[in-house]
């Protein structure tokens, strides 16, 4: 899930100086628990790991939920599937790059894009959302005192 943030906070981190330097230092930052992580997993069965991780882009629709989400039922599957919420994501990176939103803003949209849009969702994927909210509203807040006091 965390990968769909990664470009946010990206951009985020290049608007902060504009310098390749210190967004290449916080995309390893980032990257370094992730790889730890696999490493020995990596190690020990290469194929299974990249079988696994992949799994979760291309598995069928299944979760604890009854409903199904449109791509299922219209029986559509593969990237095609995919192709509203890829869209989505990419006007939010868009809104983030425009600085139309910050950072937890971007967050918790990128969280509900992929929980409308993903075929495959369990109830713990709500829970992904609600430390956003909250910081969503006190940065949107901020942000409009500070406009507000800057005309």
């Amino acid at each position: 899930m965390a990968i769909f943030l990664l470009p946010a906070i990206l951009i985020y981190t290049w608007h902060k100086d504009h310098s390749k330097k210190h967004t290449g230092i916080a995309l390893v930052l980032i990257l370094i628990v992730p790889i730890v992580s696999l490493l020995p997993f990596f190690i020990n069965n290469p194929i299974g790991t990249m079988q696994s991780i992949l799994f979760s882009a291309n598995r069928s629709a299944t979760g604890d939920f009854a409903s199904p989400d449109i791509a299922t039922t219209l029986s559509l599957t593969g990237l095609i599937a995919r192709l509203p919420m890829i869209v989505l994501l990419a006007l939010v990176y868009a809104a983030v790059w425009r600085k139309e939103i910050r950072i937890y803003g971007s967050a918790l949209a990128i969280f509900i894009i992929f929980i409308g849009f993903n075929p495959v969702l369990f109830f713990q994927y709500l829970a992904w959302i609600i430390p956003f909210i909250p910081l969503a509203i006190n940065e949107a807040a901020s942000f409009d005192i500070r406009r507000q006091l800057s005309h």
